[in-house]
């Protein structure tokens, strides 16, 4: 096994997400955002609390916000199965 890498149950290598960068940080309650995070350990079974997510490469990915009833912030995180989630971010609904 390599140093800080584990196979996935989806039979991928990987790491735990690590999250640098996140933009936009807000996006309208209806959902439809676009929200394109940095960072490390994405791969195609990659998931998100905040919506619908397309891996780009293994540092970069999109999120499609799902629709929220009312404007607030939630805590969201990205998961790989069987390898682990990311520290928590906040998003905006407005």
């Amino acid at each position: 096994m390599r140093s800080g890498w584990y196979w996935s149950n989806y039979g991928e290598w990987s790491t735990v997400p690590q999250i640098d960068s996140v933009a936009p940080a807000t996006g309208p309650h209806a959902g439809g955002t676009v929200v394109t995070v940095t960072g490390t350990g994405f791969v195609a079974s990659t998931t998100s609390t905040l919506g619908t997510v397309s891996v780009l490469s293994p540092t970069s990915l999109q999120i499609t916000t799902t629709g929220q009833g009312s404007a607030g912030s939630v805590s969201w995180t990205l998961t790989t199965p069987g390898i682990g989630t990311s520290n928590p971010q906040t998003f905006t609904y407005t």
